[in-house]
């Protein structure tokens, strides 16, 4: 996916590039793994400069961020965060060219949430235990994506096209599987 000058929302100066599922299925319902890999390259990359929320809920009750994020001190990051209600559970750094590969653990009956994570072709491993969240999801507002909020002016060279890389996308029902074939 790219974001670049013609990604803005609604006339707004956020950036948005995004596939959100079209299902009937019971995707937020009971214990469910939200999985998907992602990584960035030396083409393109996406800026330190500004925050990025990444394969986000509409309410943010649990999401991927990148950059610096709004309001933090400093001028950028290359940190890929895991947040929880906009509170940052886990982070590392996000190299070019290295699939990092994800599931979120999401028990929306318990009201809980998860991290599990590995690099490669590595079996997923848990990173977060599941906590406290305000689990809510109307099974249509998964956001596989970027939302990039800019930090400098439209149009410049900090203003770039940026490629993001998924692959592996899909949801189950518990349990979960941490292998890749």
């Amino acid at each position: 996916m790219t974001i670049d000058n013609t990604a803005y929302w609604n006339g707004q100066t956020m950036r948005r590039t995004e596939l959100i599922p079209q299902t009937s299925a019971a995707i937020n319902k009971g214990h469910v793994y939200y999985h998907f890999s992602m990584k960035r390259s030396d083409v393109n990359p996406p800026s330190t400069l500004s925050e990025h929320q990444v394969n986000f809920f509409e309410s943010h009750f649990t999401e991927m961020k990148y950059g610096l994020i709004s309001g933090e001190q400093g001028t950028s990051d290359n940190q890929l965060r895991w947040d929880i209600g906009g509170q940052s559970q886990w982070n590392t750094t996000l190299d070019a060219n290295v699939w990092h590969n994800f599931a979120y653990d999401i028990d929306f009956s318990a009201g809980t949430v998860g991290l599990w994570h590995s690099t490669a072709g590595n079996a997923l491993t848990q990173i977060v235990a599941p906590k406290a969240a305000s689990t809510s999801s109307n099974a249509a507002d998964w956001h596989l994506g970027v939302l990039r909020l800019p930090s400098y002016p439209a149009n410049t060279a900090e203003d770039g096209p940026e490629d993001w890389y998924f692959s592996g996308v899909y949801i189950e029902s518990a349990p979960l599987t941490t292998t890749f074939t």
